[in-house]
């Protein structure tokens, strides 16, 4: 495989499925020059099922080649991305819906109603469902991704002080009446 961006894109493209982006993304990291190996890491974010097994990784390898890895990397968005966090105000809130061993993500939403519905989904399901709420400035956020309309806001190393939780047991329960009612 040679090490240029087309290359790559087109190997990852045509090789792997979404629970292998991310690592093939990984396997190249010190192939290719780190711009453009961000920019892989980028087109390939939300088309990437794991992000959560290969965190430490990721923070680990933006710690090394980054000064300061926990605000924006411009390479991480398209041109469209690029423009619409632009016109984002300096303070943003941010929710993540999750369960209590996946709380120290990396994807956040700017949609409380997207986040909220995570924990429900069958690929992200928990019995113990949460709703994370923080604000954080703009600046603090590594990208800001439009794909599969969720709105995605990518934070590194976002630490627990910064948020604050909610049980949406609640939430759940109600949801499982009305598909109780609706397979009745």
């Amino acid at each position: 495989l040679s090490s240029g961006l087309d290359e790559a894109r087109e190997w990852i493209s045509t090789e792997c499925g979404s629970t292998d982006n991310l690592r093939a993304i990984f396997h190249l990291h010190g192939e290719m020059e780190f711009s453009e190996w961000l920019i892989l890491l980028g087109e390939f974010w939300t088309d990437s099922d794991n992000v959560g097994v290969y965190k430490d990784d990721l923070i680990w390898i933006l710690r090394e080649w980054l000064d300061e890895p926990e605000t924006v990397i411009p390479e991480l968005m398209d041109l469209d991305e690029k423009e619409a966090f632009a016109q984002m105000p300096e303070e943003i809130t941010i929710y993540r819906g999750c369960g209590p061993t996946n709380k120290h993500g990396l994807s956040w939403s700017l949609s409380r109603e997207i986040a909220a519905r995570f924990p429900f989904s069958k690929r992200y399901h928990t019995d113990q469902p949460l709703l994370l709420t923080a604000t954080i400035s703009k600046d603090r956020a590594a990208a800001l991704k439009l794909g599969r309309t969720e709105q995605e806001i990518i934070v590194i190393d976002l630490p627990e002080e910064a948020w604050t939780e909610e049980s949406l047991s609640g939430h759940f329960q109600l949801q499982d009446e009305h598909c109780q009612l609706l397979q009745t």
